[in-house]
């Protein structure tokens, strides 16, 4: 997931950036903040799965307890 959004991120900076027209030399600080955001949000979503999952029940397969 954290790959999927860095590539998003990569291609919108390579093909629908002004960044450098509006910012100058800091047109990298907008977006590296921007894809500090979403690398944190990809973490925090994970942390919140991963704390989650062990409240769901795992249905395997029904066992014949009178064998």
């Amino acid at each position: 997931m954290f790959d999927v959004g860095n590539r998003g991120l990569a291609l919108y900076v390579a093909y629908w950036s002004n960044y450098a027209l509006v910012y100058g030399a800091f047109s990298v600080l907008p977006v590296f903040l921007g894809w500090l955001y979403l690398g944190w949000m990809v973490t925090i979503i994970g942390a919140e799965v991963a704390a989650l999952a062990p409240s769901y029940p795992i249905e395997g397969p029904e066992e014949d307890s009178a064998r």
